[in-house]
């Protein structure tokens, strides 16, 4: 990829910028179901096809989560196939529809977002089957995938302990927004830095060592995730909020507050029925817990007995903020606590 961009993206708000455009979860909820007992449903973001259950389909939309064009566009395609990756499956075959205005198009801009996707295509061993366009008044990717799984993958069972290990840190989009209003160049170019780092290279691990019920962390937050995921598979999930990876740049902003967005906000009050806290908040960290990622990381659901192999396999692989963040046991009823 190319270090200066012909011309510059404007970036999309912080509540919409990246996969904060998606609808709430409460919003989401009344599309697809009558009651908030369905909020398990939203634990995946892949699902089996027609022809078989370990053939996966995935399907996802962002707007501009940097100013950067070839960047944006390998971001939107990392975030996309996250979904599959998080399934231990290799995305296939893939389709785009990029969204310009007439603006994006003449300076240049639409030529350098289609070059960052189907870069990002060729670097993670995929098909370009299918490009499509249409004009637009808002930016926008729409990324389709289909990729088949290893069979049998494990299942929770009732009388194991699991562990949750987050691959990279937190914080990708919202230090990329942050740091343009800062003018802050270094945060700026970290946070690109950690959402251009896609999954791909750790299929294998994802694959041999990940448990059903893996998920990659995007729009509802960590914790919305892994509420959905509790709820899914009655799990109690105690998070030690001190473990959590955070993006460093994002300590230099002096007040924390300042960060909150209305994606930490509204993950926050949707998934209020299924965690409680034990302890004082961290400012940050809370903050970073509940907001909405783009091409974020996975969180990792895997045997407690193989939490230390998989942690010094995904070290030794390049993600040298993976980290233990959570414990995982049967419950009667899914719920996060945070401690």
């Amino acid at each position: 990829m190319s270090d200066r961009p012909l011309a510059r993206l404007r970036i999309s708000p912080l509540d919409s910028a990246g996969c904060n455009a998606k609808l709430r979860a409460r919003d989401l909820l009344t599309l697809l179901s009558s009651g908030g007992s369905a909020i398990g449903s939203l634990a995946r973001d892949s699902f089996p096809t027609s022809r078989s259950k370990d053939i996966l389909f995935t399907i996802d939309t962002i707007l501009p989560v940097t100013t950067n064009p070839e960047h944006f566009g390998h971001i939107a395609v990392l975030h996309a196939i996250n979904d599959l990756h998080a399934e231990g499956a290799h995305a296939e075959d893939v389709c785009i529809s990029y969204g310009f205005d007439t603006t994006t198009v003449e300076d240049g801009c639409a030529k350098q977002i289609v070059a960052g996707a189907e870069a990002a295509v060729r670097a993670t061993k995929g098909s370009l089957s299918k490009a499509h366009s249409f004009l637009s008044s808002d930016i926008s990717i729409s990324v389709s995938a289909i990729g088949a799984r290893k069979p049998g993958r494990k299942s929770c069972l009732n009388d194991k302990d699991y562990a949750v290990v987050l691959t990279k840190p937190l914080g990708g989009a919202m230090g990329c927004f942050v740091g343009e209003i800062h003018e802050d160049a270094a945060l700026v170019e970290a946070s690109e830095k950690l959402m251009l780092q896609g999954h791909h290279s750790i299929l294998e691990l994802l694959r041999d060592h990940c448990i059903d019920g893996t998920t990659d962390v995007t729009g509802f937050g960590l914790v919305g995730h892994l509420a959905c995921l509790a709820v899914r598979e009655s799990l109690r999930i105690e998070i030690d909020q001190s473990s959590i990876p955070i993006l460093a740049g994002l300590s230099r902003i002096s007040n924390s507050s300042a960060l909150r967005n209305c994606s930490a906000v509204r993950n926050r009050e949707d998934f209020q029925q299924h965690w409680e806290r034990e302890n004082k908040a961290q400012e940050l960290t809370d903050i970073v817990m509940f907001s909405g990622e783009t091409s974020g990381p996975i969180a990792c659901l895997v045997e407690a007995s193989k939490e230390e192999k998989m942690l010094q396999d995904l070290i030794a692989k390049g993600f040298s903020a993976a980290t233990h963040i959570a414990t995982a046991t049967s419950a009667d009823i899914g719920r996060i606590i945070i401690r």
